[in-house]
């Protein structure tokens, strides 16, 4: 399926002028095959295409389905349909709103594809011509929403847009659970929560991710208990990291990397526990390695700073995240929350990022 040729084994050969039929065995179709989580709104605010514009709304299928994976390779060819998409219909604002989405995916660390600044620069562009072309539609509200907050740092609109976004698809498993970050990483846990488990509800592979706010929240009993049901291994990492639980946490690692290359989370999260540990070799060990994959592609300083607080290097910690600040990281929403910076909150240096992140107070 690497070159899309499969995906469209059924045959629709249908005239151009049929086009209600067409959409209906788009949506119902060539959707369900793609796997798409098209929302509820598909149905109910399907947007007026004409005849000529039905390639336009295949290509942007296309794209959401290569967005859906999340690889650097995959969000790239994402970006190329999106973009085709947007040349034959400059005025199909949903396609620009998948355009952002997937320039905040190539730039989220884990992803590696651009540095954070880079990307988010992009996607905000994308999203205000989303809102502009497509101010009605739910997915437009939760592409800015994300952009405004991971580039501007501004959580009130951040917050606007995403009650607006789930105002126009209470159904949309996306906006809650994005929303439910923003709660969490603001220490608003029980609102966290309500988000979290709705998009639970919604979308079940999404149930994993209510543990997140009770592990900033320091409930790292009920965090427990989730990741274990969901067998988040990374999380449960954590929680045990926290606790000073070192052997279970590497032991969760472990399962975590499996048969494949750890990623840079999971060595930061295993450089974090040698050094908690005081295993200063190991862990600068972890550092090196990290410092020599940002080399060619980018880390989170984040990840450096974790793994210095726990050796007790808070000048480096500070520095890192200073780095982490100045690219936009999208870790460093979580620096108010984060448990393995806690150590740092009382630095002068660490309350100049939080003011400089705008963070509200509660």
């Amino acid at each position: 399926m690497r070159n899309g040729s499969e995906l469209w084994g059924e045959g629709y050969d249908r005239k151009l002028s049929d086009i209600g039929n067409l959409q209906q065995e788009i949506t119902q179709g060539i959707a369900i095959k793609l796997q798409l989580r098209l929302s509820s709104q598909m149905d109910s605010a399907q947007e007026k295409i004409s005849p000529q514009d039905s390639e336009t709304y295949l290509l942007y299928l296309h794209g959401r389905y290569y967005l859906d994976k999340q690889t650097t390779n995959d969000l790239r060819t994402a970006i190329d349909y999106l973009q085709q998409a947007i040349s034959r219909n400059p005025n199909f604002g949903r396609a620009y709103a998948g355009l952002a989405d997937a320039y905040v995916s190539l730039g989220q660390p884990w992803i590696g594809g651009l540095p954070p600044s880079q990307a988010l620069q992009v996607a905000k562009t994308a999203a205000e011509n989303a809102i502009r072309l497509s101010s009605d539609f739910s997915e437009a509200h939760v592409s800015l929403a994300h952009v405004v907050l991971l580039h501007d740092w501004d959580w009130r609109r951040a917050e606007e847009e995403y009650q607006r976004a789930i105002e126009l698809d209470p159904n949309s498993a996306q906006a809650h659970s994005q929303y439910g970050y923003l709660l969490q990483v603001q220490g608003r846990t029980a609102a966290a929560v309500r988000e979290a488990e709705k998009a639970a509800q919604l979308d079940p592979n999404l149930g994993f991710a209510v543990g997140y706010p009770y592990y900033t929240a320091r409930q790292y009993d009920q965090a427990e208990k989730i990741f274990r049901r969901y067998s988040d291994h990374g999380g449960l990492a954590w929680v045990y990291t926290a606790t000073g639980r070192y052997p279970e946490a590497i032991s969760e690692l472990k399962a975590a990397v499996g048969d494949g290359a750890p990623s840079d989370i999971d060595l930061a999260s295993l450089g974090q526990v040698y050094a908690r540990q005081g295993k200063k070799q190991e862990a600068e060990t972890v550092l090196d390695k990290l410092v020599q994959r940002s080399k060619k592609t980018y880390v989170s300083p984040v990840h450096l700073a974790t793994i210095y607080t726990g050796l007790g290097e808070q000048e480096r910690a500070l520095t890192a995240l200073e780095h982490a600040y100045q690219e936009h990281d999208p870790y460093m929403i979580y620096l108010k929350v984060d448990p393995a910076l806690e150590s740092l909150q009382s630095e002068p240096r660490f309350q100049a990022l939080l003011r400089g992140m705008n963070f509200p107070k509660l």
